[in-house]
Formats: C-alpha cells, structure tokens, sequence
C-alpha cells in the first residue's frame, strides 16, 4: 500500500514524498520498517499524547527529540505538560487545539530546555469548519485563522531565534538534543483555551 502511495504522489507531485505521518498517529515500529522499503527516511507518526492510544511507536523516552529505527528517522510532533486541577497530560502542537499564546511559550521554553526543534501539526482543512464530514458547505474558521496569522507574524518577527524550515531541509541527526524535555504551561491558560474552543465549537454547530 505504501509503494503504492509513493508512485501515486510522485507521478502527481513530480518527485517523490520526503516524509510520512500516520493518520491519526496509528503507528508501530513495523511503520518505520516499511516506510524504510520504499524509501522515506523522515516519519513524523510519534505523539506521545496519543502513546498507547493510538501510536504503539516506542520512542524509549525521548518524548520531543528526534530517534532513529533502521535508517528512518522520527521527528516528533512536538507535545506539552498541561496542569487542570489534578487533569494532568500532554497535549500535542496542533493549531487547531492550541491558543496562540501557548504556542509562543512552547517555542520560548523549548529553547529555554534545550529542545532542539519544535514540530507543529496542521491539515488542509485546519483553517475551515465544515457542516459535513465530506467537507461540502464549509467557510474560514476566524479564531484559528487569527492564531495561524499571529503564528506567522511571531515567527517572521522571531526568525533569527526561531527559523523555520520544512522536512526536505531536515538534518534529523541535529534534532536530538534534549529528547525528554518537554514545556509545561502550567493551569490558568489551558483552562481558558478550552472555554475560547467550547464557544468556537457551539458556532459550529450553529453554522451545522
């Protein structure tokens, strides 16, 4: 199915995909063996919010450093410790999830910590809401729209501390440093994050 997929990208693409992450971080060491068949050095399946629940990767600790299985390398998403009244977990990098003020604190301790890189989710459809699984009425999500834009505009500003680079430009073996290191963003803000989301779901429903 894989070498499947990578003929069908290249032939439309042009050139052959350089990375690959599981849908819904459903992976396993036996992922990496195959991507390693066809080619794909870079795997990005590794979420350890989702460790044991859908991701069967064993990173042995290295929860936001970049490891190496064979000769494919996982560059993790990147996740961080959030306090809720005793609620405690990691939440994963994703624009859709996460208020932009937690993300500029993830990037400002990441390089407090010594993590070596940070690594965002995002998907096509991350900036719409849609009525329907099939994505026929959809229109502009605001809230995460406005969060992608001040991401945007806090990485140009910050582009000498922060540089941004895609998988293609990966050097993986400068991305180990400090692999168990992970950002912590204490209590208050997650709990206002999640009332902002409730409110933005509600207009979902309504524009349903």
């Amino acid at each position: 199915m894989l070498q499947k997929g990578v003929s069908l990208f290249t032939e439309i693409v042009g050139k052959p995909p350089v990375a690959f992450r599981a849908g819904n971080f459903g992976a396993s060491l036996s992922t990496l063996e195959a991507l390693e068949k066809v080619g794909i050095r870079l795997d990005s399946s590794f979420n350890a919010a989702y460790l044991r629940v859908g991701c069967l990767l064993d990173s042995s600790g290295a929860i936001n450093g970049a490891w190496r299985h064979g000769t494919v390398w996982e560059i993790p998403v990147t996740t961080f410790e959030t306090g809720i009244w005793g609620l405690r977990g990691l939440k994963p990098l994703n624009i859709n999830a996460v208020s932009l003020w937690e993300m500029k604190k993830v990037l400002e301790q990441a390089e407090r910590i010594g993590l070596a890189a940070v690594t965002f989710i995002a998907h096509s459809f991350s900036l719409f809401k849609a009525a329907d699984l099939q994505f026929r009425k959809l229109r502009p999500d605001a809230l995460v729209l406005r969060r992608f834009q001040g991401l945007c505009r806090f990485l140009r500003e910050q582009a000498g501390r922060f540089p941004v680079i895609g998988f293609s430009e990966i050097e993986p073996s400068s991305l180990q440093g400090q692999e168990a290191a992970v950002p912590n963003m204490g209590t208050l803000v997650p709990v206002l994050r999640k009332a902002v989301q409730a409110l933005n779901r509600f207009c979902s429903v309504a524009f349903a």
